[in-house]
């Protein structure tokens, strides 16, 4: 091989001689059999540049990080990173806690230093995704005292994060985060190396068409006709083709888009590309099953070559040992339900969740710009809210936690003939205790500061009720709501009282400085079933809606919260709380009590660990789905009428009853100006629960 090269370097001249300085696979390489560095000073080379051709060499990629990053890697990360180098479409999906954002991470540095002027760009549907990989860069920068001596200790040197992006110079090349938006962001930066970190949340119309325009532009144009000039040479030289590889694949050429993430259900576009990437590989080229598969009646595409695709899938049981944590693991496959565990650990592409709630049910009920959906009150498409609209009916439903569940709101919109989730928040006590460590808030108390943030989704939404868990942290909650020594006067908080029952009088219904629309529901089994049996119907029957997950929205949203300087509880934020909820719901199972009832709640199995000797059991979160279940059995109940009237003639003791016109209103209490019935007060025809300028009348 070593012989073929040194007689390669004499026939090439002129244009073509300028790139062998490029390719380390030269003479003085021996195999990697044995070590180049044993005989170095024997060899009569020069030092550094002999060192720098190691470095280039992918084999030698874990000797290199070693030396460059301060990192060790296993074998099979090596692997992965040289796969990464030589493919053009690569595809990795691994396991949680295989190192996949780390492996990007490392592979981004690498490529940023030696291949000079490339623009690497990691892209998420948020930049909260873009982040993850961004921040293992900077931890790999704090790590290494060689790159930073490469990079410069200047104060602009290194990893810089922005509210709206995260980015890192090195030498003439960049490494840059930011979310997806519209596209417009990559566009400006002239991606050459994309990264789609967890491509299943990331809308596939926005980056196909953002992709493949700039792909479709080499970075240097000069330089890559050079180098088609140079592959076309050395075929007319009859060189074989191992050593063609090894002159043209030394350097990185040409843009690359790497798909990454962790696998997702089958009706998702990341297990069709998935799906697409695998046959391509199997085809190995064949023009008939290649046209199949893009289904393409002419023929392959030009310049199509199967070797461009790799699909790199590590599941947890295929991770170097010591990667993962076997308690962890263990716990994992314990609490998690099975199409879950599948997805997360196993890196497998599920047909669907086995849930009461199977994920595509909750899909189908998702709006988006391109995908409706049609409702008795015209196509439905919509975003998230941070803040109500006029005119519009809110119910929010809060389920209070502190400790290992979160403390969650859900804010649901209510139309005359659908619903639609509009927001959601989530925080627990480790959350809260991060924010007052980062300065962000004011509040010591962890009540005190839920309480101030229903009381400012309150102002912002003028719900018309609260419905409200009665156990854990409800009753303290509530009780600090109505508590007006906790009120911000200058924000024109109001206390807040729970409703007038005449069932249930309580010292609180005379008052009259603030809104009575908070109940505490005292939950049962009979309770629990039939709220979740309603709940299900209302998906089924898209009654019941997900917003959009708009990223172009989120960018804009970035850009003002950016203005503003909000950095906590932002749209995106909101988002992903949605997504969550989404996720919760997933994982409710519906079982049978030991009297033969029916229970919903999230599968509870024997953990890792023991508790007092006995098998420790635990369950999933479901804080936010709790909160959902509660908003919608209010409006449910506030909604859902008999469609024929009920005859009353064969009732025990045939009592007569007297039918009232529907429009009549159903009771009138003392001083009532005019009758209200539960109709029209949801939409919006009585004064009770109005607003004006944003703002509740009482």
């Amino acid at each position: 091989m070593a012989t073929d090269l040194k007689q390669l370097e004499g026939v090439l001249h002129g244009d073509d001689a300028q790139y062998l300085h490029l390719f380390p696979h030269r003479d003085c390489v021996p195999a990697i059999e044995t070590n180049p560095l044993l005989d170095v000073m024997s060899r009569g080379v020069d030092v550094d540049e002999f060192l720098v051709r190691l470095m280039l060499d992918r084999r030698y990629v874990g000797w290199t990080t070693s030396q460059l990053l301060n990192i060790k890697l296993f074998s099979q990360q090596m692997a992965v990173l040289q796969t990464l180098w030589s493919k053009p479409f690569p595809m990795l999906i691994a396991t949680r806690g295989g190192s996949k954002s780390f492996m990007l991470a490392v592979y981004c540095v690498l490529r940023a230093i030696f291949d000079q002027g490339v623009k690497i760009v990691i892209v998420g549907a948020g930049l909260r995704q873009a982040k993850l990989v961004f921040n293992y860069i900077e931890s790999i920068w704090e790590a290494s005292p060689v790159l930073r001596g490469i990079v410069g200790a200047g104060k602009k040197s290194g990893p810089r994060s922005n509210v709206d992006r995260c980015y890192f110079n090195v030498g003439l090349s960049s490494i840059v985060a930011l979310p997806l938006g519209d596209g417009t962001k990559i566009r400006g930066e002239r991606a050459n190396v994309v990264i789609a970190d967890e491509f299943a949340s990331i809308p596939e119309e926005i980056f196909d068409i953002v992709v493949r325009g700039f792909a479709a532009t080499a970075r240097t144009p000069v330089e890559e006709a050079r180098r088609a000039a140079l592959e076309r040479r050395l075929e007319q030289l009859k060189v074989p083709l191992e050593v063609r590889k090894q002159v043209l694949g030394a350097k990185a050429g040409g843009n690359q888009i790497i798909y990454s993430g962790t696998a997702y259900y089958a009706f998702n576009h990341f297990a069709r590309r998935f799906e697409m990437w695998r046959n391509i590989i199997r085809s190995r080229g064949d023009p008939e099953r290649v046209a199949e598969i893009f289904g393409n009646e002419t023929g392959v595409p030009e310049d199509f070559d199967w070797r461009d695709y790799a699909v790199i899938r590590i599941p947890h049981t295929h991770v170097p040992a010591g990667l993962l944590d076997k308690r962890q693991l263990a716990h994992a496959n314990a609490i998690l339900p099975k199409s879950v565990f599948q997805m997360e650990y196993a890196a497998c592409f599920v047909l669907d969740s086995d849930g009461f709630y199977t994920r595509s049910l909750i899909e189908a009920c998702t709006t988006s710009e391109s995908r409706p959906i049609d409702t008795p009150d015209g196509a439905v498409a919509f975003t998230p809210l941070m803040r109500g609209k006029s005119g519009r009916k809110y119910v929010m439903g809060i389920d209070p936690a502190a400790e290992r569940d979160n403390l969650a709101i859900t804010v649901v919109e209510v139309w005359p003939h659908h619903a639609r989730i509009v927001h959601c928040w989530a925080v627990n006590r480790k959350e809260f205790d991060r924010r007052k460590r980062l300065g962000v808030l004011t509040a010591r108390d962890y009540y005190a500061y839920c309480c101030s943030k229903i009381r400012e989704l309150v102002g912002l939404f003028g719900p018309v009720r609260i419905e409200m868990d009665s156990q854990g942290g409800g009753p303290a909650i509530a009780e600090m709501l109505r508590n007006t020594d906790l009120l911000d006067r200058d924000k024109g908080e109001k206390p807040i009282y729970e409703i007038i029952d005449f069932d249930d009088p309580k010292h609180t219904d005379g008052e009259t400085d603030g809104p009575h629309i908070l109940h505490l529901v005292k939950q049962a089994n009979e309770w629990n079933a039939q709220t979740n049996l309603f709940l299900h119907k209302a998906f089924e029957t898209r009654t019941l809606l997900f917003p959009a997950f708009d990223t172009v929205r989120m960018q804009a949203a970035l850009e003002i919260e950016k203005a503003l300087n909000v950095t906590i509880d932002t749209f995106e934020d909101c988002v992903a709380n949605i997504e969550e909820l989404k996720n919760e719901l997933c994982t409710i199972q519906m079982q049978q009590t030991a009297t033969g009832k029916e229970k919903f709640d999230t599968p509870q199995r024997v953990s890792a660990g023991t508790v007092e000797g006995r098998p420790r059991k635990g369950r999933l979160r479901k804080d936010r789905y709790s909160s959902l279940m509660f908003a919608h059995r209010y409006v449910h109940d506030t909604t859902v009428t008999p469609d024929v009237a009920i005859d009353y003639e064969d009732v025990a003791g045939n009592v007569a009853i007297t039918r009232t016109d529907p429009s009549e209103g159903m009771y009138r209490g003392a001083g009532a100006s005019r009758m209200v019935n539960a109709r029209d007060w949801l939409r919006g025809d009585s004064a009770l629960g109005a607003t004006k300028n944003g703002e509740q009348i009482n």
